[in-house]
């Protein structure tokens, strides 16, 4: 599960992956084990996908909704049991792709985001004993 950031960084700029490190790291480290489902788009831009549910291998699942303006983007994602540590260090490195030039800081034991409450990204993590979910918000 470990994420390299500058090389996620890199390729999250790149064309189309532009601004979703987060779904770019799953798409480039796991199978796809569903398509994306539950796809939601505005009424007024039906060719944009503001929110959808995808499915990955080992039990993952990743959901984003950025479906209200003005109201930033939300993932909600399903991962495997690993050491909380290890978790803790993945965060890091996922925030460090998304906001290279922003720091970031554990604000208490299970939630980290942008240093000093600024805007940015915020990770929460909820320990549900079969699963880690990780909730982001990121905005302003």
């Amino acid at each position: 599960m470990p994420a390299d950031s500058e090389a996620l960084n890199a390729l999250a700029n790149q064309g189309d992956h532009y601004g979703d490190v987060l779904h770019l790291y799953f798409t480039e480290n796991y199978a796809a084990t569903s398509g994306k489902k539950d796809i939601k788009t505005f009424d007024y831009d039906p060719d944009y996908e503001c929110g959808f549910t995808q499915e990955f291998k080992g039990g993952i699942v990743f959901k984003k909704e950025e479906c209200i303006e003005a109201g930033g983007v939300n993932w909600a994602i399903h991962m495997p049991k690993i050491p909380e540590e290890e978790l803790r260090s993945w965060v890091e490195n996922i925030y460090a792709a998304e906001l290279p030039d922003f720091p970031g800081e554990w604000t208490s034991e299970m939630e980290y985001g942008t240093k000093g409450g600024e805007a940015g990204c915020y990770y929460s993590l909820s320990d549900k004993t079969a699963y880690w979910q990780v909730i982001v918000w990121c905005g302003s």
